[in-house]
């Protein structure tokens, strides 16, 4: 009799759930809105630490760089996002907050890093640098314009190489020790 009742009640609040969602009188969950990300340190020495950040559509930096990196993710990925805010302790002259790929690859003394710059026209109105920034003199420089490939890790990773890839499929394949 008891199992008869139990299951009575399962039924009328079971159709009384369904009624309200179908309805859309139903509670809704409170959703927690994200917290932005944190800088997290992706490479240092005792000079330079280098520490990236996820770029929060809500943010002032993404309102101020908007046109670069809705032309970059449009061209590298639809789904994921490559890109990062940059930042430097001590701050480094024209690479403090600037917009980069998630790309870093120490090298020699110091880190390659894959920059994004906004090129008035070129296809998607973006480009891309390989810079490699020194850990010691901090400095930086540009070695090798990269274009639309977002860089990565070649597979298995190789000191002297690097391979950047399109949403298109083409790939692209850079040597190190000639950048």
């Amino acid at each position: 009799m008891w199992l008869l009742y139990l299951l009575g009640l399962v039924l009328v609040f079971g159709f009384q759930h369904l009624w309200d969602k179908l309805r859309g009188t139903a509670p809704k969950p409170v959703l927690q809105p994200e917290l932005p990300s944190e800088p997290a340190v992706v490479w240092q020495n005792e000079q330079l630490t280098v520490l990236m950040q996820e770029i929060d559509l809500d943010d002032g930096f993404y309102q101020q760089h908007e046109t670069l990196l809705d032309g970059w993710l449009y061209e590298i990925s639809y789904e994921e996002n490559f890109t990062r805010q940059l930042f430097t302790q001590p701050p480094i002259a024209g690479l403090h907050e600037v917009a980069v790929s998630e790309f870093v690859h120490p090298w020699a003394d110091g880190v390659l890093l894959q920059l994004l710059e906004a090129a008035p026209g070129a296809e998607a109105g973006v480009t891309s640098w390989l810079i490699y920034v020194d850990g010691h003199t901090l400095t930086w420089q540009k070695l090798r314009e990269i274009g639309l490939y977002a860089l990565r890790e070649a597979q298995p990773p190789l000191p002297d190489q690097v391979k950047g890839f399109r949403i298109n499929g083409d790939e692209l394949t850079v040597q190190l020790t000639g950048a």
